[in-house]
């Protein structure tokens, strides 16, 4: 027993400082990743003069201010509901032109808010459940076509930027309720998605109305058609590398009193997989 302990005695200095120089490395590579610029897009649409602005979260100050690029679209989500009661969904994107944008202001810091896009009052929107746009198309050969728009902007960025003298890119997708960063495959998808589906921009109002009530009525047009417009759904071979359905994931704008306006207020419910109308 002696002769275990003084091995283990021996070669304790040893461990601990093994272990002392991992904690060091785990800590340096941890402070590194948080000086590391950390960017994210935060829409602010519940103002009379809505805008979006690219940030940078870290504390990491850049070489240069970037000057990123923008895609922008209006997400609706298409129900198709079956006579025998089976519904599923697809997502379609509208694009709406960078043209839009009233102005752009560049703070002149790298660092927390780089650059505000400011919008139209048209974008002005709540974000939450009540505030989703809802129509619905007539029966027709026993399928019948729900249209829900979101009140808010698919963004997708690509920021090229310097730090510390190397160049650099993150591709961002942003909605308000999260970003995330994309691969450059998924940008070329997108791509490809506009390409395809370019005469479904959707165009500023010529009065001050909701420009996704005008998107929710694009929608709903196109639905009139599906063989015409199937790229729109996404019907491509291929399928533009699950895009849609990826982004569809992060279109859940969450209300907490869904639950109690949907029965005193017989709005739509989605259950198990079933679509049905409250009456």
């Amino acid at each position: 027993m002696k002769e275990y302990m003084d091995y283990v005695i021996r070669f304790l200095p040893i461990v601990i400082s093994i272990i002392s120089l991992l904690i060091s490395l785990k800590t340096h590579f941890t402070r590194m990743r948080e000086e590391r610029p950390s960017f994210s897009i935060v829409q602010n649409l519940w103002t009379s003069s809505p805008y979006y602005e690219l940030i940078n979260e870290a504390d990491s100050k850049l070489d240069a201010i970037p000057s990123p690029s923008y895609y922008m679209f209006i997400a609706s989500k298409v129900y198709f509901q079956l006579e025998t009661e089976q519904c599923f969904s697809v997502l379609t994107l509208s694009p709406v032109s960078y043209d839009v944008i009233d102005e752009q202001i560049v703070s002149g810091t790298t660092k927390n808010s780089i650059v505000k896009s400011k919008l139209p009052s048209n974008f002005s929107a709540k974000k939450g459940e009540r505030e989703m746009i809802r129509s619905q198309t007539e029966q027709k050969d026993g399928l019948q076509m729900f249209v829900e728009t979101y009140p808010f902007l698919v963004i997708i960025s690509e920021v090229e930027y310097s730090y510390k003298h190397k160049k650099r890119k993150d591709i961002l997708l942003s909605t308000p309720l999260v970003t995330q960063k994309m691969k450059e495959s998924m940008v070329k998808h997108i791509r490809e998605y506009i390409h395809d589906n370019y005469h479904h921009e959707v165009l500023l109002p010529n009065d001050s109305s909701s420009i996704y009530a005008k998107t929710n009525t694009q929608v709903l047009q196109a639905c009139d058609n599906l063989k015409e417009n199937s790229a729109f759904f996404g019907g491509k071979e291929g399928g533009y590398g699950f895009i849609l359905k990826m982004i569809g994931r992060m279109m859940i704008p969450v209300d907490p009193m869904e639950n109690y306006y949907e029965k005193d207020n017989k709005q739509k419910r989605i259950q198990r997989g079933k679509f049905k109308w409250i009456k």
